[in-house]
């Protein structure tokens, strides 16, 4: 029998300190930054009141351990959330608990909403994210627990509409984000919805429905749920029959002891999975419908072969049939778009344990056996060595420079070097002025190379020549690798930055410095507020947008010099 709410009732909202969370906490990872509880205080000694709702905010507990401040009480319930910043991941940096699973789910590393839940045919859902949550701040609801006997009586709705009051005034713009099949903690492990019973399930539309009629919507086809602040986002005039759902699981299955073998040949290798793929389907004509049996995620032989990275056995399934190319699998993927996804988390995430740390600057490009399967699908078996580079380090433009360097990086490292000469001609001749006043460009030139530059006017002029020839390489479509700008310098006539590479310069300190200064000036992986003029700005629109733009680290290191990784601000 379901009990009513008890008339004098209390919700409090604390803000907690991460000081005083680790003092009071005695698990090893720290609580979140908000707690909500709503307690029934008829028990307390000194309350009065009649009304039956009291908020209370309180951020100073003056020491007080939490069996102590709520001694007396008894708890109905329990929110628990966090503000997240919408700031670059930084290569290292480690991610745990839900809000690795939010990182690692919806965002790139710059805090961005990924760009397939905007744009991609399935993957955007409704649609109504497409401006993302660019700007933002997050808050992510973590757990919400409500006592079981008092369920079903609106105490969940006020606790969770409490919270965001709170979270309301302490920011300007944010977005409540919460996965519901976490709801009071019962969060599926399941691997497929084949693996989920009756009972699962059905908690789990309960979840949905129930963050649905607090007006949250789903973030694309994600399995994560949104609320923006912003009355005027699309999201709030989006009723909740017309958000979107994830398909239903497909009717054309794969027997279970075929699939089996299927795995089990995928697992033991490439011509493993080709030779039972023959065995099963050669005398299988290119339309039949058994090439589009599923196993309960939507996945077809062709994402098997994708996902696993099995170049021979993609090869060997296009030669008999295209048709499930275009197949999409209960994520809205087809074998292609599966493949990329895969990629791209090799790209940028290592795991370790329970954590996920940020890798992208250390990207040093895809396997050959992932770059062949890419040609495969894209309907080419020998593509040009232009081609191949630009698949095997991520272009998405088809104009990087050796596959890496795209055309908006090469326009903002052009950019950057004669702002860059500009500044450094300024007193060039005084020393021990110009060293002070460039200290945030020389910083990483060793003390040793900042007296001889303090010294000699003639090195000084040197430096700045060479960035004149760095410069020259990227017009000239070359990476401004050490080797390249060396040659444009031995092509000119005479240049002052002889001197300075005899005096102990290097083309790699200059190098460094440019691609530091462009990256720290870049509107993502930089400090937003460098001032940036409005005819680059303009300039950059006018070339196509790569996947490559803003990442100095990884272009940096394939140049041949240090990589680097954005500052923290």
């Amino acid at each position: 029998m379901q009990e009513s709410l008890p008339e004098d009732l209390k919700i409090e909202v604390r803000r907690r300190s991460a000081f005083k969370a680790a003092r009071n906490d005695p698990r090893p990872t720290p609580p979140p930054e908000f707690n909500i509880r709503r307690m029934n205080r008829s028990s307390v000694a000194g309350t009065s009141g009649d009304s039956s709702e009291d908020l209370s905010l309180a951020s100073d507990w003056s020491g007080a351990s939490e069996d102590e401040i709520f001694a007396g009480f008894e708890d109905l319930g329990q929110l628990d959330g966090r503000i997240i910043k919408q700031e670059p991941i930084y290569s290292g940096d480690r991610q745990v608990g839900h809000a690795c699973s939010l990182a690692l789910d919806l965002l790139d590393r710059y805090g961005r909403l990924k760009q397939e839940f905007k744009d991609h045919p399935v993957k955007k859902g409704s649609g109504v994210w497409r401006a993302g949550l660019d700007g933002d701040d997050i808050f992510l609801i973590e757990n919400l627990e409500i006592d079981r006997q008092y369920r079903r009586c609106g105490l969940g709705s006020r606790l969770v509409r409490a919270m965001l009051e709170t979270v309301e005034s302490g920011t300007l713009y944010y977005t409540a984000i919460v996965r519901p099949s976490a709801l009071n903690g019962n969060e599926l492990q399941c691997e497929s919805a084949a693996g989920r019973t009756t009972t699962e399930l059905t908690s789990e539309d309960i979840s949905k429905s129930f963050w649905r009629s607090l007006g949250f919507r789903r973030i694309g086809s994600s399995s994560w749920f949104g609320f923006a602040s912003d009355a005027k986002h699309p999201s709030r005039h989006l009723s909740r029959a017309d958000d979107y759902e994830l398909p239903d699981v497909p009717l054309g299955r794969l027997d279970l002891r075929l699939q089996n073998d299927l795995i089990k040949a995928l697992t033991s290798g490439d011509n493993d999975y080709a030779e039972v793929l023959s065995r099963l389907f050669d005398d299988v004509v290119k339309d039949d419908p058994r090439w589009k049996l599923t196993d309960a995620d939507g996945n077809t032989v062709l994402h098997f072969a994708t996902t696993k990275i099995r170049p021979i056995s993609v090869q060997w399934i296009l030669s008999r049939t295209t048709e499930l190319l275009q197949q999409r699998n209960n994520d809205g993927e087809t074998p292609l778009d599966a493949l990329l996804a895969k990629l791209e988390n090799i790209r940028t995430t290592d795991y370790y344990n329970l954590e996920a740390e940020d890798v992208s600057d250390y990207f040093s490009g895809f396997s050959d056996a992932a770059v062949s399967c890419l040609m495969s699908l894209n309907g080419s078996n020998e593509g040009t060595d232009d081609e191949w580079q630009r698949l095997k380090y991520g272009c998405t433009c088809g104009r990087c420079i050796s596959g890496f360097l795209s055309p908006r990086m090469r326009s903002a490292l052009e950019y950057q070097a004669e702002i860059l000469s500009d500044q450094l001609l300024e007193d060039i001749s005084n020393g021990e002025l110009w060293v002070a006043n460039n200290s945030s460009c020389l910083y990483l030139f060793s003390h040793r190379l900042r007296n001889k530059l303090k010294a000699s006017q003639r090195m000084r002029k040197g430096l700045v020549a060479l960035l004149g020839h760095i410069a020259a390489c990227l017009q000239r479509n070359m990476i401004p690798s050490e080797h390249n700008v060396e040659m444009i310098l031995r092509g000119a006539k005479s240049s002052s930055s002889e001197r300075f590479l005899q005096r102990g310069g290097s083309v790699e300190a200059v190098a460094t410095m440019l691609f530091r200064w462009a990256m720290e000036s870049d509107e993502l992986a930089g400090n937003p507020s460098h001032l940036r003029l409005e005819a680059f700005d303009a300039k950059i629109c006018q070339v196509p947008a790569c996947r490559n733009d803003h990442e100095f680290g990884f272009v940096s290191g394939m140049c041949g010099y240090e990589g680097l990784s954005p500052i923290k601000y």
